[in-house]
């Protein structure tokens, strides 16, 4: 799975203030039986009585933005749902944030929680659509459910036309295509991985030679 880069928040959120108030936003919604359902009560209900108050805060696209910041510090730290509720105020100030959808849904992956990670994928797509480790995330949590998704491909093909040079993307293609038992395509994908600097583990090596295929070696 394609981690956040250094500058997510910065590079890629729409920050554009809407004319909505939080309470009228279109929130994602989520099943009752979801992990992120008391989140979604929390954070999203018209009711909302956090510890900030977004109709107080002075530029909430800005607040949101070092929100988005902060969820990453947390995550990195393992303090994942702690990481979480800033990720669902940053959303909460400023409902244009892809990155703090973006950071819900790469929380949920990382926890096998698939199908809440991809209703956030495709809310943070809705509001960024250059933004690759969306795509090729996305691709990835359709895979997990299902790996012959037929939308998974063209999520993938979108994510490398928007940054060719990510070798994470080409691994997800490879798995895509070795689990549709086509090894030749599945070992132009990884080669192209390993091209772009992705180590060749030996057990990986040794899948495709059983296939008949030799793999490129890493360059030094």
């Amino acid at each position: 799975m394609t981690t956040p880069p250094r500058c997510l928040a910065l590079a890629t959120i729409v920050a554009i203030t809407s004319c909505f108030s939080p309470a009228e936003a279109a929130y994602p919604q989520v099943p009752d039986s979801s992990p992120l359902h008391q989140l979604t009560v929390d954070f999203f209900s018209d009711d909302y009585q956090g510890d900030e108050d977004p109709l107080r805060t002075p530029d909430r696209p800005a607040r949101s933005v070092t929100l988005v910041n902060l969820g990453w510090e947390f995550n990195k730290v393992g303090q994942w749902q702690t990481a979480l509720r800033r990720f669902f105020l940053a959303i909460r100030m400023d409902e244009t944030n892809a990155s703090a959808y973006f950071g819900v849904a790469y929380i949920c992956s990382v926890h096998n929680n698939l199908d809440d990670a991809i209703i956030f994928y495709r809310e943070a797509m809705k509001y960024d659509q250059k933004f690759a480790p969306i795509y090729a995330n996305l691709a990835k949590a359709l895979l997990l459910k299902d790996k012959h998704s037929a939308e998974a491909p063209k999520l993938l093909d979108q994510a490398i036309q928007i940054d060719p040079k990510d070798p994470e993307t080409y691994i997800t293609y490879s798995r895509y295509y070795a689990d549709s038992d086509d090894w030749t395509n599945a070992a132009a994908k990884m080669n192209q991985a390993i091209a772009l600097g992705h180590p060749l583990d030996p057990s990986v090596k040794k899948e495709f030679k059983k296939h008949g295929i030799q793999l490129n070696e890493p360059q030094p």
